[in-house]
C-alpha cells in the first residue's frame, strides 16, 4: 500500500490541474446532516464512488467503528486496501489516515449523500452497495 499512495497522488495532483468548474464544490441544494442521521447513514453499509481521475473507491463502515477502503487505479489490476477509525462529527466523518487524522464534509441532496475527498477536495456520490 506504501507504494500504492505515491502513485494515487501523483494521479490526484495531475488530474487537480484539468478539473473542470465546480468539482469542489457541493451543488446548490446540499444540505449538511445532524450527526446521529449522518451515523444511521452510513453504520454497518458499504459504498463505492469513482474519482474525477478514475480511481475507484470502495468504503465499508463497519459497525465497530472500523473504515475499510479499497481503491483501485484505473485499466489495472492493482488496488490497494487499508483500514482505519471512524466516526461522526457534526456532518463529517473523521478518519485516521496512516499517521494523521482529518475530517470529511459530507452532505444529503436529494437522498443521495456526497462526500468532499480530503486529498484534492473533489465532490464525490456516495453509491450504495
Amino acid at each position: 500500500m506504501r507504494r500504492l499512495l505515491p502513485l494515487l497522488s501523483l494521479l490526484v495532483l495531475s488530474r487537480a490541474l484539468c478539473q473542470p468548474p465546480g468539482w469542489d464544490t457541493f451543488p446548490e441544494g446540499a444540505i449538511p446532516l445532524q450527526p446521529e442521521a449522518l451515523k444511521a447513514r452510513l453504520n454497518g453499509k458499504t459504498f463505492d464512488f469513482p474519482t474525477w481521475e478514475g480511481i475507484r473507491f470502495q468504503l465499508y463502515f463497519a459497525t465497530s467503528g472500523y473504515l475499510f477502503i479499497t481503491a483501485k487505479l484505473p485499466e489495472s489490476s492493482r488496488s490497494g486496501q487499508w483500514s482505519s477509525t471512524w466516526r461522526v462529527e457534526g456532518s463529517t466523518v473523521c478518519m485516521r489516515r496512516l499517521s494523521e487524522n482529518g475530517c470529511v464534509e459530507v452532505r444529503e441532496r436529494d437522498g443521495a449523500l456526497l462526500w468532499k475527498r480530503q486529498i484534492g477536495g473533489e465532490v464525490v456520490t456516495l453509491t450504495p452497495e
